[in-house]
């Protein structure tokens, strides 16, 4: 299957009352065709060995969901991480909404720490508010692993709203495994007044964040 024929499936497959919906919650301007989520994921997989479907063929600029199908494919295809994370630095200039930065790490593989911390470095501070929320996001992959705690002094809120909800993210899924190191950075709260509060609200949210944790980081947004 071509990417024109990827295209017309997708539009089949389209709903107007979902389109509506994914809209309102894009972030972003990009256009939405409205297919299910798991209906692209579904369409994304059966394209990976079929060699008609090119990637150089795609048209990134027409919506959510063909580039949703292209990332997954261009990723799933590579089997090194750092090869994947290579396709991303080339690529996530295309993932431009959290829907899009969010669903790549699903489909990535996990090098050690140290290999990511390089393409952190220069993704964290990019100029692309996307690449910023995708770096964040990423880094959930090593929330248990203590080497992430390195990358607490580099937290300041950001003011893209998704990069700061990606940082809230990243920051509740770390308080599952080193609650008391989340809970002082909230403490000092140099890391900003809106990131703690957002970052509580997740944790609280959370079934795998103790309750313990929860009460005692409501004292920081409270």
């Amino acid at each position: 299957m071509n990417a024109r024929q990827v295209k017309e499936l997708l539009l089949g497959k389209a709903e107007a009352e979902y389109k509506e919906y994914s809209t309102k919650l894009s972030g972003s301007d990009f256009p939405i065709l409205g297919v299910r989520r798991p209906v692209v994921k579904e369409i994304a997989e059966s394209l990976i060995d079929d060699p008609e479907y090119k990637l150089e063929e795609v048209d990134l600029n027409d919506s959510v969901e063909v580039t949703m199908v292209y990332l997954i494919v261009g990723l799933r295809r590579l089997s090194d991480p750092v090869e994947q994370l290579n396709f991303m630095v080339d690529n996530v200039r295309h993932a431009v909404t959290w829907e899009l930065t969010d669903t790549c790490p699903q489909h990535m593989g996990t090098p050690s720490f140290e290999v990511w911390k390089e393409y952190f470095d220069k993704m964290y501070k990019s100029k692309d508010p996307w690449a910023r929320r995708f770096a964040w996001v990423y880094s959930t992959k090593y929330r248990q692993d203590k080497k992430v705690l390195t990358l607490f002094p580099l937290i300041k809120q950001d003011k893209f709203y998704y990069v700061l909800m990606g940082q809230a993210w990243f920051l509740s899924n770390v308080a599952i495994s080193f609650p008391d190191e989340v809970l002082d950075l909230l403490h000092n709260g140099k890391c900003g007044k809106k990131l703690v509060y957002r970052t509580v609200s997740k944790m609280c949210s959370s079934t795998h964040v103790l309750e313990r944790v929860k009460r005692k980081a409501k004292m920081f947004r409270d």
